[in-house]
């Protein structure tokens, strides 16, 4: 399928690195801007954010329907072939009401 469709593990990288700039961009001006960002786009397949809060911003999402990754104080966002913008923009939307 994947070959079918013209998609390469490089192809993917580059969507998902897309996604996640896209993501940076979208999340200034939120709480995401406080806290200390652990690796960058490209780098691996989420982004890594190191906050005490880590644990109940991942339940608040997790009330609104959105999956992260939680290890300590370190809350992972991760992004996919299957994600798009329109995904990013609506991470950013729930993002603003993080505290």
């Amino acid at each position: 399928m994947l070959d079918e469709n013209g998609l390469t593990t490089s192809r993917i990288s580059a969507h998902v690195s897309r996604l996640q700039e896209h993501l940076l961009d979208a999340v200034q001006g939120t709480a995401f801007n406080r806290v200390e960002r652990l690796n960058g786009p490209g780098d691996a397949r989420f982004l890594a954010f190191r906050t005490p809060s880590a644990k109940r911003w991942s339940d608040e999402l997790l009330s609104r329907n959105c999956i992260t990754d939680v290890r300590g104080d370190v809350l992972r966002i991760g992004l996919a072939l299957y994600h798009d913008e329109e995904d990013v923009e609506a991470f950013a939307e729930l993002a603003k009401g993080l505290a």
